[in-house]
């Protein structure tokens, strides 16, 4: 399974992982709730202003890079996608790739906060 993201609300943080089924998991390998996947898409979505809420960084972590998207929502709500490549460039588009699978699937109404 791979990291894909990471939900923080208050103290509990749920992170996301998928396989190559394209479906959304635990840590313990338990399907994530539509629910938490529609809250997720809403929180990526819902930057609480305009500026310095949504921060982008890529990292190298062993043998690839991960891109992230951090979105700060309100006090004690953020969140993360992280997308995966062997360059810079290809983490950056699968991780804003990611985002919009995301949004297009549990966020058809481009809502927000």
């Amino acid at each position: 399974m791979k990291l894909i993201g990471r939900l923080n609300v208050g103290d509990e943080i749920t992170k996301i992982y998928t396989r190559s089924d394209g479906m959304y998991y635990d840590r313990d390998g338990v399907l994530i709730t539509r629910d938490t996947m529609e809250y997720f898409a809403l929180c990526l979505n819902s930057p609480w202003n305009d500026t310095n809420c949504t921060i982008k960084s890529v990292k190298r972590i062993d043998s690839e890079y991960r891109a992230t998207t951090a979105v700060i929502c309100y006090d004690f709500i953020d969140v993360e996608a992280y997308g995966y490549g062997r360059t810079k460039e290809s983490a950056e588009h699968n991780c804003d790739e990611l985002i919009k699978i995301i949004q297009k699937e549990y966020n058809k109404k481009d809502l927000a906060f």
